[in-house]
């Protein structure tokens, strides 16, 4: 059974006349493999699936691609629904808000300050986008009412920020995070992947290698030589950050404990590209 609700009062009647587990898979659009995964994952251990297709515009700074990020909503309710067409005893649930104000209604004023974890990393670069994403993920919160929450790995510290969330606010979401869904050159999957032509994802490669050789240092020699290595390779200007922290606290590693998290961010012309690797012995 696949469903699309577009607003709030959709919702508090769908609750009304269902109890089922809720599995929950945010979402901005333009799905792709990695998304994909992370439906599979719902329907598995989930009753009920909600999708939202939502581009928030909180996210994104006055300088970054609002206005150019790839929209595919036919493609997208197309993807999302072949997973489930055979599927008897399984729902999904497309949540596509009408307009803004279905997640930021009139006289909204629960805006989220997220400090410390978001003024490293990525939250360095883009100072205000982390409390972007923790006002609208505990706002989705609010209205689908999930169980479980679905997120993808290779944005970590999203990952870790919307954990921590959650433990704040108390709000009974379990959050399951599901690892990063590569194309077959190793590249991860990104929506900012359509951005670059076949020549730039080719160059975009150096990333993945870079944390996998970085990962190799850290597990044969120590944390000190793996941090020297990221000293020369951050030379290259293209790099804005590559750094090794702790994935539970997302402190810089300071010992050679484990698991630990290797996060890299490379430019490649004008698109930014994320990617990390979990290292553990």
């Amino acid at each position: 059974m696949i469903s699309i609700l577009r607003t709030e009062n959709d919702f508090i009647n769908f609750h009304l006349k269902n109890t089922e587990q809720i599995g929950f898979v945010p979402t901005m659009g333009n799905l792709h493999a990695g998304h994909l995964s992370l439906l599979e994952r719902s329907k598995e251990e989930n009753a009920i699936t909600v999708l939202s297709i939502c581009v928030n515009p909180t996210r994104f700074a006055a300088n970054e691609d609002l206005s150019s990020y790839p929209r595919t909503l036919e493609e997208d309710i197309e993807k999302a629904s072949g997973l489930f067409k055979n599927e008897k005893d399984k729902k999904l649930v497309i949540f596509i808000p009408e307009n803004e104000k279905v997640i930021y209604p009139d006289g909204f004023n629960d805006f989220i300050k997220i400090n410390g974890i978001s003024k490293v990393s990525e939250g360095s670069i883009r100072p205000t986008h982390f409390d972007g994403v923790a006002t609208v993920v505990k706002r989705l919160f609010q209205i689908v009412r999930p169980n479980n929450a679905y997120f993808g790995k290779k944005d970590y510290q999203q990952l870790v920020i919307i954990q921590n969330l959650v433990k704040k606010y108390s709000l009974g979401v379990n959050i399951i995070g599901m690892p990063i869904i590569r194309e077959k050159s190793g590249l991860a999957m990104s929506s900012r992947n359509n951005y670059l032509s076949d020549q730039q994802k080719e160059a975009a490669l150096f990333l993945s290698q870079t944390l996998e050789e970085i990962s190799q240092k850290v597990l044969t020699s120590s944390l000190e030589e793996a941090n020297l290595l990221i000293s020369k390779k951050i030379e290259d200007s293209r790099f804005n950050y590559l750094e090794i922290r702790d994935p539970n606290s997302f402190d810089l590693a300071k010992n050679n404990t484990f698991p630990l998290v290797i996060l890299g961010n490379l430019q490649i012309g004008q698109t930014r590209l994320l990617d990390n690797l979990e290292v553990n012995k």
